[in-house]
């Protein structure tokens, strides 16, 4: 692929994310936190196995959709859920928290990445990388009850 169809890719999964958010906040309204949580973290870790061995550009834009789709149900769901959490005199704290650890996970995520693909090829680290996010819904699952 050229540089112009992986940043359409990006493109693509970027819109995904930006249209969908909104609706991902009401279904989490509608629905719950929880359920909403554990899709869109199955909605993430599902594509991304399989990205790597898609080589048409259209499997490649309905896989980044899907993976769109999944940030868009869980970003709003977290933050919704932490301020339920929190006491209101600590919004403004819960809020700066929950961005922070989301900025250490855009920094950290490309270098755990790089990491993986030193040590094994592309299929198997991104097969990590959905097993780790697998795991986190797994613990989320069964660590957080009530809120479906």
């Amino acid at each position: 692929m050229n540089p112009a169809q992986i940043g359409g890719i990006f493109s693509i999964q970027v819109a995904a994310t930006l249209l969908a958010q909104p609706i991902g906040g009401y279904l989490s309204d509608r629905l719950g936190r929880r359920p909403v949580i554990l899709t869109g973290l199955a909605l993430v870790g599902i594509p991304l196995p399989l990205m790597v061995t898609a080589h048409a550009l259209p499997v490649l834009a309905l896989l980044s959709v899907v993976l769109g789709l999944g940030e868009a149900a869980v970003m709003p769901s977290v933050i919704a859920l932490g301020t339920e959490l929190s006491d209101a005199e600590n919004y403004g704290s819960t809020l700066g928290m929950l961005d922070a650890m989301d900025n250490v996970g855009k920094a950290l995520g490309p270098i755990f990445a790089g990491l993986l693909l030193g040590v094994f090829n592309y299929v198997t680290s991104f097969g990590i990388l959905a097993g780790m996010l697998i795991g986190v819904a797994v613990v989320f699952g069964t660590a957080v009850r009530g809120l479906d």
